[in-house]
């Protein structure tokens, strides 16, 4: 698994987990048999009633959505989907492309509207006969 996307899952995960779910998180996989079962609905009760206390100041979230990368956020999110989730995220990625292009193009437009056509064919025709 990717080193950036591990970081993330585990600060996520700590935000829900206390060194006591911690440590049972690690006995549970040596756990085998009857207890197993048991010991991992434990450790989801535990994380609930940490989460349901929470203080909501803990919780880092981006209040400003023009910093959200998506592209980012869909090349980590596509190695855990299933093939039928991993084609529509090829086509947002695809389609995010397509927009950043048209963003450029609008930009470089934009950028050109001070030049006039007579002046640049008028520079181009000068270059050829000179």
């Amino acid at each position: 698994m990717d080193e950036k996307r591990v970081n993330k899952l585990e600060e996520f995960d700590s935000l829900f987990a206390s060194d006591r779910i911690k440590i049972l998180k690690i006995l549970s996989g040596y756990s085998k048999g009857a207890i197993s079962k048991p010991l991992i609905i434990y450790i989801k009760y535990l994380e609930l009633k940490l989460s349901m206390h929470l203080p909501t100041e803990s919780i880092k979230v981006t209040d400003q959505v023009g910093n959200i990368d998506l592209n980012e956020i869909l090349s980590q999110i596509e190695p855990l989907c299933h093939s039928d989730d991993n084609s529509s995220i090829l086509q947002l990625l695809q389609t995010l492309q397509t927009v950043k292009e048209w963003e450029d193009t609008i930009e470089m437009m934009q950028s050109m509207k001070d030049f006039s056509f007579e002046d640049i064919l008028g520079n181009i025709l000068l270059e050829l006969f000179l």
